[in-house]
């Protein structure tokens, strides 16, 4: 699915002119954040009309799908029909599965956090949990709740042990009575790693250590985000 996701990418700059890497980046992220959101979005792209604010809460330059290449992707994921498959030999999310089933072995009243940039990706891991009869909360841009009400349920409901939260979550609130984030995807900002951190990280924190995991796909785009985002944490520090 990335490869193919990846030619159509290229052949569609080769016929416009356009830049490769850069038209690349946002595909190749939203398939590395989960492959099977990526293909239901694509897939329900031109039916649905979604719009770019279904990436993420802050869209950035490079990030921004155009039209076009979201016609010709959602054609390709409608003729590939990959989306069931993709879900049904998700590694990446048998793996979150693994940490939370290892980490509530050790600690089963505690509570989780887990970031993503991308909101299919966050509706999807919101199916899959309630498939797992795993209680949860969710919060990004489209949510019309009180987001107070919503990470109050979090915080106080003993049955809620998971937070679902985009950016909209990794700012101006305090969530120090967690102690562990997952980073389901990584944004290619530095400062929104920290600010994912910072959430835990902060006065009230009764934890000596915190514990942050990051899920990456090896050989993919992940790795070279990855890469930058730990030379600009150096050369901040």
């Amino acid at each position: 699915f990335y490869s193919q996701v990846s030619k159509a990418v290229v052949q569609y700059a080769s016929e416009c002119r356009g830049n490769a890497q850069f038209l690349l980046a946002s595909p190749l992220r939203m398939i590395t954040s989960s492959p099977a959101a990526a293909s239901a979005y694509w897939s329900n792209a031109a039916t649905n009309n979604l719009t770019e604010g279904e990436i993420g809460d802050e869209v950035e330059a490079d990030e921004i799908d155009e039209a076009p290449l979201k016609t010709r992707l959602s054609e390709l994921c409608a003729e590939l029909n990959l989306t069931d498959e993709l879900a049904n030999s998700d590694m990446k999310f048998e793996k979150l599965m693994s940490h939370l089933g290892g980490f509530w072995c050790k600690y089963p009243g505690d509570k989780v956090i887990i970031f993503s940039e991308f909101k299919p990706t966050l509706r999807y891991l919101s199916e899959r949990l309630v498939l797992e009869g795993i209680q949860h909360e969710l919060i990004h841009g489209d949510i019309k709740e009180n987001r107070e009400d919503v990470l109050k349920r979090f915080e106080f409901d003993p049955e809620a042990k998971v937070l679902l939260s985009s950016e909209v979550g990794s700012e101006g609130i305090d969530l120090q009575f967690c102690w562990v984030v997952i980073n389901y995807d990584l944004p290619w900002n530095p400062m929104k790693v920290e600010q994912r951190i910072g959430r835990i990280d902060r006065h009230g924190q009764k934890k000596e250590q915190i514990s942050i995991i990051n899920l990456l796909y090896e050989g993919t785009i992940d790795s070279h985000v990855y890469r930058r985002l730990f030379e600009r944490l150096k050369l901040s520090e």
